[in-house]
Formats: C-alpha cells, structure tokens, sequence
C-alpha cells in the first residue's frame, strides 16, 4: 500500500514578467512546479508570454486559512483525505508530520 499524503491548496502560475508580482518570487521549471502543485491555474499573465511555451513559472500559493475544509467528491489515490472543494487541498500539513484540521465550534441549542 503506498502512503498517503497532503495536497497544497491550489496555486497560480505567472510567467517570470508578471506584473502583478513586480518581479518578486522564484522562478521554477514548469514540470516542478506541476508536480509540486498538481492543481494550478494560470494567471491571465501567460497571455502576455512571448511564446506559446513558458519553459518556467512562479508559484503564487494559495492560502487554506479562510475557509473551512469542505470535502468534495475528488480523491487521488494517494491523498490523505479527499480534496477541498474550495482550494482543492486535503488541509492538512503538507510539509511536516502533524495533521492540522480546523474546527468550528456552535453553542448547543436549549429547549
């Protein structure tokens, strides 16, 4: 059986000349960048590219902290849990050996 793992919330792709990033972030081989990120979109930045292949991309990733984990119907077969129907991540930790899920507590109704 192989082991399971957490996936990041989904990631946009920019081209190196993004202007929306003004020239902050590294720059990464898109093939890296896809297999860490297999759930990505692109910025409407890749309509600017010079050419009809962008050979390296930045990774602007995404952010798990405002929403709550909603499961959806999607699971690979080695993700922990399925994923997120927001951000499609399994919002646990992606980069060390604890779990993190988030809980939100309701007052219990009297009669």
């Amino acid at each position: 059986m192989s082991e399971r793992r957490h996936y990041p919330p989904i990631a946009i792709f920019h081209i190196p000349e993004c202007p929306t990033l003004g020239g902050n972030g590294t720059a990464k081989s898109h093939d890296l960048a896809r297999a860490d990120f297999p759930h990505n979109r692109e910025c409407p930045c890749f309509k600017l590219a010079l050419t009809p292949i962008v050979p390296y991309v930045i990774a602007e990733e995404g952010d798990d902290n405002d929403h709550l984990y909603r499961p959806s119907d999607e699971r690979p077969a080695d993700a922990a849990r399925s994923l997120c129907k927001a951000r499609k991540g399994t919002h646990g930790n992606v980069g060390g050996d604890r779990e993190l899920i988030e809980v939100r507590l309701r007052p219990l109704e009297r009669p």
